[in-house]
């Protein structure tokens, strides 16, 4: 990746500033927080209704050890409480307990 001049530096700093601003404003302005996903949370929690349901028990345990597995390998500070929380909001339900077997 080439080097960025100091001037590019400085506009790309610029740039993140307005855009910060200019949403805070929207979200004073409106309530919404256009950057957390909040207008999408009513679609999102209708279409896991929906589909939820399709999956078995043995496809539900393995999406609760999937994420388990990657909550363990993971090195991202954002995806690991998104992770733990949909482990813990849904999946650990799912997860077989020692002497289940």
């Amino acid at each position: 990746m080439p080097e960025l001049t100091e001037q590019e530096r400085r506009n790309a700093a610029e740039t993140r500033v307005n855009v910060a601003a200019k949403m805070a404003r929207v979200k004073e302005l409106t309530g919404h927080d256009f950057l957390d996903g909040s207008q999408f949370r009513d679609r999102l929690r209708t279409l896991w209704e929906k589909r939820i349901p399709l999956l078995t028990e043995p496809q539900k345990r393995c999406v609760a050890q999937i994420l388990v597995l990657v909550l363990e390998r993971t090195e991202d500070w954002l995806d690991a409480p998104r992770i733990q929380a949909a482990l813990d909001g849904y999946w650990r339900a799912f997860l077989d307990e020692p002497g289940d077997r």
